[in-house]
């Protein structure tokens, strides 16, 4: 969702008797017919249509306010992002063109120079909605003019900290890169509003899905510091 935007959710119960729900967003409102609230309740074999004015900028939880129904998983996120805005500079990440290779094309956008960046890198585990980071920044104090091309090394990276294993994974679907902080000559700064602003996707299929925005990461999973090699469940 974007924020300002007006979004009509439609919930459905289903089952017997013991199936009453009642419905709760986190740091939103939604308003069915004269009321205003978070909660919602719901019957089985019932529908309840209600809409929300998604100005809260976050991603926040949805679940069933039953405590038996959130203990067994009934629960989920949605996310309100700000509103697009134009992005400095272009990503062109590529993770498999050459085996044991990642890089990515910085293209910047007419006018000012740019003195250094940081960019971050996360990748995508068996499904677009299974995304996993790392702990650190690529810096770079490259200089790289108005309207000008530079092509970044981050295969260094992997090799240093013991992490090649990630280049002959078949579970990794995708590499998503962003920047993180883009400093100009001029002294200017620009940094994103929300994590994975002005991000691109070099993905091992021909065949991908278009996102719109990045999912939000799953941190149980998220590699520590001291963490070298995949989660066991991606290591072939």
């Amino acid at each position: 969702m974007i924020k300002g935007e007006r979004v009509r959710w439609h919930l459905l119960g289903m089952g017997d008797e013991n199936d009453v729900h009642t419905a709760h967003w986190h740091g939103n409102t939604v308003r069915g017919g004269d009321r205003y609230t978070d909660v919602v309740e719901l019957l089985p074999a019932s529908m309840v249509s209600v809409d929300m004015n998604a100005d809260n900028v976050g991603t926040w939880l949805f679940h069933c306010q039953v405590a038996e129904h959130m203990e067994n998983g009934m629960m989920a996120t949605f996310t309100i992002h700000e509103r697009p805005r134009a992005f400095p500079l272009r990503l062109s990440p590529d993770f498999w063109s050459t085996p044991g290779k990642f890089t990515v094309r910085v293209s910047n956008q007419p006018g000012k120079a740019i003195a250094g960046l940081r960019l971050r890198a996360e990748y995508l585990a068996l499904t677009v909605n299974n995304i996993h980071g790392f702990p650190d920044e690529w810096t770079w104090a490259t200089s790289i003019g108005g309207d000008e091309d530079k092509t970044l090394e981050l295969d260094d990276y992997f090799r240093v900290k013991g992490l090649i294993d990630y280049f002959h994974n078949d579970g990794i679907i995708g590499w998503a890169v962003y920047p993180s902080r883009v400093d100009y000559a001029d002294g200017t700064t620009w940094t994103p509003r929300d994590r994975g602003e002005c991000f691109a996707v070099s993905w091992r299929d021909r065949v991908y899905p278009r996102l719109e925005f990045l999912p939000p990461l799953a941190p149980a999973l998220e590699i520590p510091e001291d963490y070298k090699r995949p989660p066991r469940r991606l290591r072939q």
